[in-house]
């Protein structure tokens, strides 16, 4: 279905070892500007596909924050609908009532997961064996390639009076390392810090 919106992929390079390949490519999707939007580094509407990254959209609370229980603690909704105290305490954000999703691109691969203590699962489902603690990921794919995402991003939010939030969360993991699934080869990624502050208006 043809949404009238231009999607043009320019290949650029590819990096290639004995056992391991990475084409490197300037990717351009571009739906209209939104106020407040800021361009890349490359233009707006511009994106680099060159690496890899796991990003995580916070669900409730953040996975692992949680001051009494999580949502996996309750196999059924009804454990939770059937006790006016845990309603209360979900009303004072003391209990995570669902998890946290988790989208993934990276070397042709791209899909959404949630974790499960330290495994897990797609939708819908990829061929693809995914673990982590949530300091870091791994995920190896059909071919027994291994990918380490490792270098982690930080987001603060802001607080009401302006000031930073202490609440500041894994947002991002990227690929620091592609490996052979013999771990012979190995490509590796090296990543520059920075900072950047977004202004929250309201429209």
């Amino acid at each position: 279905l043809y949404e009238g919106m231009p999607n043009t992929s320019i290949p650029v390079y590819e990096i290639k070892t004995n056992k391991l390949s990475l084409p490197i490519s300037l990717q351009y999707h571009y739906n209209g500007f939104r106020p407040g939007e800021d361009a890349s580094w490359i233009g707006m509407g511009w994106t680099l596909q060159a690496y890899g990254v796991i990003t995580r959209v916070v669900k409730g609370l953040i996975d692992g924050r949680s001051p009494l229980h999580e949502w996996k603690d309750y196999a059924n909704i009804l454990d939770v609908a059937s006790f006016t105290e845990i309603q209360e305490e979900i009303k004072l954000k003391n209990i995570d009532t669902e998890p946290d999703i988790y989208f993934f691109n990276f070397n042709g691969h791209s899909g959404k997961f949630i974790m499960v203590g330290n495994r897990a699962f797609t939708f819908p489902h990829q061929d693809l064996k995914i673990t982590g603690d949530g300091n870091s990921f791994r995920i190896v794919d059909e071919t027994g390639t291994i990918y380490t995402f490792a270098d982690k991003e930080l987001t603060a939010p802001k607080a009401t009076d302006g000031t930073n939030s202490p609440d500041a969360f894994i947002s991002a993991w990227n690929l620091s390392t592609i490996s052979s699934a013999d771990l012979t080869d190995q490509i590796n990624f090296t990543y520059a810090e920075w900072e950047y502050r977004q202004n929250n208006n309201n429209y």
